[in-house]
């Protein structure tokens, strides 16, 4: 009974990873965001029974294929822009010269 366990936990597991290559859900290089999950990163590996993913963070997080299989996968590899938000701290010798900074460039 146990071996029949095994062999069936295997098929699926098997059955799940041929699903994923064959819909082109996943694969390594992506830029994706698994919301099920809450995870976006770069796929760094497809395994038989999980895939890592390397997090924004710079976590290594391992999700089982069937949570992917099941899931709601975003792919954000070809867009034609990327969100940036940076923080940046600006110093003066003069502060009158923070107005002229803050002011919207003339059109002219």
């Amino acid at each position: 009974m146990v071996l029949d366990y095994g062999a069936g936990f295997t098929a699926k597991a098997t059955g799940t990873r041929i699903l994923i290559y064959t819909n082109a859900t996943i694969c390594e290089g992506l830029e994706v965001e698994l919301q099920d999950v809450k995870l976006q990163g770069v796929v760094s590996e497809v395994g038989w029974f999980n895939t890592t993913v390397n997090g924004y963070e710079g976590t290594r997080v391992t999700v089982p294929n069937r949570r992917i299989l099941d899931g709601t996968v975003i792919d954000k590899t070809n867009k034609r822009f990327r969100v940036c938000q940076k923080k940046i701290v600006i110093t003066f010798d003069d502060p009158s010269k923070l107005d002229a900074l803050a002011r919207p460039p003339d059109d002219a």
